[in-house]
């Protein structure tokens, strides 16, 4: 084993047996070299301080699992090689999430404008008031109370007024 492998391994031992003033003296150690084993497997290199913090983590949580008879630096370079990976794997999905909701948001607003027609031609049954009520309800979201204040109506009588509105606008679409 040689000098810097053992002078790691007494560090993490002494984290190991309750010295946390150590973990300081661990990271002055390897924080360069890990820094370098971070930058060889990341794609974005942005990510070396997040590895690296995320390795350090680890390393305490899991420090009791520490074999002192094993090469400790040996152990801190999978941990970051495992970090690195790990957030190599985040990105890639990420990024096509990313993509796929560019996609479906394109999709989703050609989508959009053909429901719209089809919604303008279906609510054209309802009287003034009622379409009112209608969008007020389904597209900005308001809650029965909101309406009821905006009319100047109890919230049971747009509880009302919205069951005829829907019971009309069935029998309509059945209708079609």
């Amino acid at each position: 084993m040689s000098k810097y492998v053992k002078e790691v391994n007494e560090c993490l031992l002494k984290i190991q047996r309750g010295d946390k003033t150590q973990f300081e003296e661990l990271y002055k150690l390897t924080a360069n070299h890990l820094r370098s084993t971070a930058a060889m497997y990341l794609s974005n290199k942005d990510f070396i301080e997040d590895v690296l913090s995320e390795a350090y983590k680890k390393v305490y949580t899991y420090n009791e699992s520490f074999d002192y008879d094993r090469d400790g630096f040996n152990w801190l370079c999978k941990i970051v090689q495992n970090v690195a990976l790990s957030k190599n794997t985040a990105e890639k999905r990420a990024a096509f999430l990313e993509e796929e909701y560019r996609k479906n948001s394109e999709l989703r607003y050609l989508r959009d404008d053909f429901a719209d027609a089809e919604l303008n031609s279906i609510l054209s049954v309802l009287d003034e008031p009622d379409k009112s009520i209608a969008y007020r309800w389904f597209f900005f979201a308001d809650t029965q109370e909101e309406i009821g204040k905006h009319y100047g109506v109890s919230k049971v009588a747009v509880c009302k007024r919205l069951k005829r509105i829907c019971k009309k606008l069935k029998n309509y679409i059945d209708d079609e």
